[in-house]
């Protein structure tokens, strides 16, 4: 008779999952998930700084606008548009609409809101935090790639 796997055992198997998911996406980008894994560092840091603040709904902005991010552009660069110029080359659509995303998700989670206040963290999350990304990881690209010769 077969033991089941150990609770532990079955945590280091979906990290592995995770790891391996989080690599189809940057297969030939590893600068994409060096960089998702560095924006997931900082939102923890942020997120640890708040629950010592014991700021509750703060947190719930952070994490799920950044939820929203991660998970809006894991499908975004895995479409067949984002994929049309090569491996590791991706445009600046799938970022944009990812800060957008995290830009709603982050303004239906704050206690009071209107619609022009939604509209501008929606826009300005998409510009700016979709475009600072994607401008570091376009960056980084050339900088790792000197690197290496």
């Amino acid at each position: 008779m077969e033991m089941s796997e150990s609770s532990e055992e079955r945590s280091a198997n979906r990290v592995e999952h995770c790891i391996t998911k989080l690599r189809s996406v940057g297969q030939g980008a590893p600068a994409l998930l060096e960089s998702l894994l560095l924006l997931a560092l900082v939102v923890a840091g942020a997120l640890v700084g708040l629950a010592l603040q014991q700021n509750w709904l703060k947190i719930l902005r952070v994490a799920s606008a950044s939820l929203g991010y991660f998970t809006a552009l894991f499908v975004a660069v895995r479409s067949p548009p984002a994929r049309a110029k090569g491996p590791g080359v991706y445009p600046y659509w799938p970022f944009c609409l990812a800060g957008a995303v995290a830009g709603l998700m982050s303004a239906v989670v704050r206690p009071s809101t209107s619609l022009a206040l939604i509209m501008v963290q929606v826009l300005g999350a998409g510009f700016l935090l979709g475009g600072v990304h994607w401008i570091a990881l376009r960056w980084w690209s050339r900088v790792r790639s000197r690197l290496e010769y």
